[in-house]
């Protein structure tokens, strides 16, 4: 198995684990009614252990992956049904917020669809780029385009919820945008000459952690809370959740893309060759101008003779 693949894997399992627990935070680590947590709680602790392993793991996995040899990886069955799932969701979450903007409109929120809308076309050219094969720095600029839209997704989420003293309660959706924003952003590079495997394994990975355990918590919390009130947080919008789902697929296909070469084509992957020190004196005996032979410089004596006039009677 690739270390590639295993840092996938180890984020899957590790974030079904801390799905589960996360869900059973959100039920006995706070207080409904005051909205605040339970200091020193053990699932805190726990859920905090397991995301320390979590980094760790998927660290190492991807620390020990080698690059993946260009120009020989295809997108598989998997990538293409995520992508095309990924894209689905977020298209999903531009209905759900043009719906909430035609009851409360908001010019933030209006500029947040229109770049939605950038979003999407982006995502098309990524799947149009990497079904064909046929790379240029255009594909660079649609992952460019994602990635306003992630920092821009951040700095609402992170306004939605700054009147919250209580961070833990939405810390784990927060991490899935900031990893989901380094991951493309790191991916992105590929297409402008920063080509680096482990960094974008390992930020993929993490974020693919981070969305699984958020959406897998809400899920559970929704069907096992049977207390009257409520955790605020723990019942996030529709559109949300399409996000947080989107941000799953999506590192996960970065996560598999990077991981089999297939973001690695053979125009981006060949550096330029240094030219060795036989190539250096080729060139330059290329380069100057031919020199005589020492031999034929050398005068015979009948061409001083020659050189100097006619020889006396």
């Amino acid at each position: 198995m690739k270390k590639g693949t295993a840092s996938l894997l180890a984020a899957l399992i590790l974030g079904l684990i801390g799905g589960v627990i996360r869900a059973y935070e959100l039920m006995y680590a706070f207080d409904h009614d005051t909205q605040l947590l339970v200091h020193w709680s053990p699932l805190t602790i726990a859920l905090g252990a397991l995301t320390l392993a979590a980094a760790l793991c998927v660290g190492l996995f991807a620390r020990g992956a080698a690059p993946s040899e260009p120009g020989k990886a295809a997108p598989s069955a998997v990538w293409k049904l995520a992508m095309l799932l990924a894209t689905a969701f977020l298209i999903a979450s531009l209905v759900f917020d043009a719906l909430s903007l035609a009851e409360n409109f908001a010019m933030s929120r209006l500029m947040y669809i229109l770049l939605t809308i950038l979003a999407c076309v982006g995502l098309g050219g990524i799947y149009a780029s990497s079904s064909r094969r046929k790379f240029s720095p255009t594909t660079g600029f649609y992952f460019t385009i994602v990635v306003f839209w992630c920092c821009y997704t951040l700095v609402l989420d992170f306004w939605e919820h700054a009147a919250n003293p209580v961070l833990l309660s939405f810390l784990y959706t927060m991490f899935t945008l900031i990893f989901l924003t380094l991951s493309v952003f790191s991916v992105a590079g590929f297409f402008f000459d920063r080509r680096n495997v482990r960094r974008s394994l390992f930020y993929s990975g993490i974020g693919v952690y981070f969305s699984l355990l958020s959406l897998l918590a809400f899920g559970l919390y929704s069907l096992l809370n049977q207390s009257s009130a409520v955790l605020q947080t723990a019942e996030p919008s529709w559109a949300t959740l399409c996000r947080l789902a989107f941000a799953f697929l999506f590192m996960t296909c970065l996560s598999i893309g990077v991981g089999s070469g297939l973001y690695t084509p053979m125009d981006f992957a060949k550096p330029a060759q240094a030219l060795s020190p036989s190539d250096d004196e080729g060139e330059e005996a290329a380069a100057a101008p031919a020199l005589p032979d020492e031999d034929q410089t050398e005068k015979s004596p009948d061409n001083d003779e020659s050189s100097g006039g006619p020889a006396p009677a």
